[in-house]
């Protein structure tokens, strides 16, 4: 481990080194660049711990969708733990947005995981002075795990969930990833096979528990006259059906927008809502749309002009979707025409909507798999079937609301996976 170290550390100098044009050419470009590296170096920004009480739990997210299933683990850590601080670190600004948001009124400090330098790591780790860190999934730095073991502090993977496609890339490494994740106190796994994988990785069977997905805890936190408002901002007139295409990658908005246009010769109420998983790439989209003749503003235009005879609404903005979902009469999960692994179909399922998706739903297969064995959602196996299955759900509204039953009962079924995550950690931290 100490020579591996030692090759990483010099693979960063030389790459920081010789890269530093670039990053400083990065950080005067982007925004989002300047205002998260100089907090990444793990000099400011950092929450205040008042000295004297107990030490606290460290819980990282990595962004937008790890930050999704923290806000259920940090209830359930404070529901277990009444007295014992919980802090959260996000390593994008999106994430750090979304936190800020979400994690208000339970706990507040939210700050930026340090890059993996030496430096960083050390003087972070020493100002927390965690009980425990919990990282969600496998956002995993040798510096930063090496530094943990130094100080003996407890390092649980929670929500790891190993991908086919992680899976291979890790194996490639065996030497160094078996060091990794041996190094870990406690890991969480979604599923059997997850556990499986993970021990063929290094990780020793009796530190492994299987917890099921924390993306399951998703609430739903909105009344039916909350959701009737949200559709009532959007602008659509004539009360219409709303297909949602969430998490929708380049390639796939022009498959789901000629599909739609197809259903609308016979449903001209219908509308639909495209939500790019870059929200950058809006523009773009909505230029797509209105070259298929259909009125088409971004979102941030729609809520402050609604405007009569809109067709298409393009989200150009982030922490929105779930919202949108909520709205939906059917929702498509992006992802999932083109070889991108697909995204999480749980957040439509917990609203209770009929679920579509693509072939390639590779990176959340279980819960794929679930949801098609309750009959809550339908691959759709080629584009050229996109079409058919959404006018399938048009022509049986009876049918379509039986699919979203089935779908927020799958989602209620794998709840409990924050609790099992509080129980493990109550139980290894050092000083319970």
């Amino acid at each position: 481990m100490t020579l591996l170290r030692l090759g990483y550390n010099l693979g960063m100098i030389l790459g920081g080194t010789f890269g530093m044009p670039l990053i400083l050419f990065g950080i005067m470009l982007f925004e989002k660049r300047r205002k998260t590296f100089f907090r990444r170096l793990g000099f400011m920004g950092l929450p205040h711990i008042l000295s004297g009480g107990l030490r606290p739990i460290w819980v990282h997210a990595l962004s937008v969708g790890e930050v999704m299933a923290a806000v259920p683990l940090i209830r359930a850590l404070k529901g277990r733990l009444p007295d014992r601080p919980v802090v959260l670190s996000v390593s994008t600004f999106t994430g750090f947005q979304l936190a800020t948001r979400r994690v208000k009124g339970i706990q507040e400090p939210v700050f930026f995981f340090p890059f993996d330098l030496i430096p960083s790591v050390e003087s972070v780790i020493r100002r927390i002075d965690p009980a425990a860190v919990l990282i969600l999934e496998t956002d995993l730095w040798p510096n930063f795990i090496s530094c943990l073991k130094q100080r003996k502090t407890p390092l649980i993977l929670v929500n790891a969930r190993i991908s086919p496609k992680s899976y291979n890339r890790y194996r490639r490494f065996r030497f160094a990833t078996r060091m990794l994740f041996g190094a870990l106190s406690g890991v969480c796994a979604p599923t059997a096979e997850d556990a499986r994988r993970l021990m063929d990785l290094g990780v020793s069977e009796s530190r492994i528990r299987v917890t099921g997905n924390l993306k399951y805890e998703q609430p739903v936190p909105a009344t039916p006259s909350e959701i009737g408002r949200w559709k009532t901002a959007l602008g659509f007139d004539g009360d219409p059906k709303i297909l949602v295409a969430g998490s929708t990658h380049q390639g796939e908005e022009i498959l789901l927008l000629r599909a739609f246009v197809k259903i609308r010769e016979s449903y001209p109420k219908f509308r639909i809502v495209l939500a790019p998983r870059d929200p950058r790439r809006a523009e773009a989209v909505r230029r797509a749309a209105v070259a298929l003749g259909l009125r088409t503003v971004l979102l941030s235009e729609s809520t402050k002009e609604p405007s009569k005879g809109l067709v298409c609404i393009v989200v150009d903005c982030l922490g929105v979707l779930n919202r949108m979902y909520a709205v939906a009469d059917m929702v498509f999960i992006g992802g999932s025409l083109v070889k991108e692994g697909g995204h999480n179909p749980l957040e439509p399922s917990a609203w209770g909507k009929p679920v579509l998706f693509g072939p390639d739903m590779s990176d959340f297969a279980a819960i794929a798999g679930a949801l098609m064995e309750a009959g809550g959602a339908v691959r759709v196996k080629h584009p050229d079937l996109l079409a058919d299955e959404m006018l399938r759900l048009m022509k049986a509204p009876e049918m379509a609301r039986a699919m979203g039953d089935a779908a927020r009962r799958a989602a209620r079924k794998g709840k409990g996976a924050a609790e099992m995550v509080a129980e493990m950690v109550a139980n290894i931290l050092p000083d319970a």
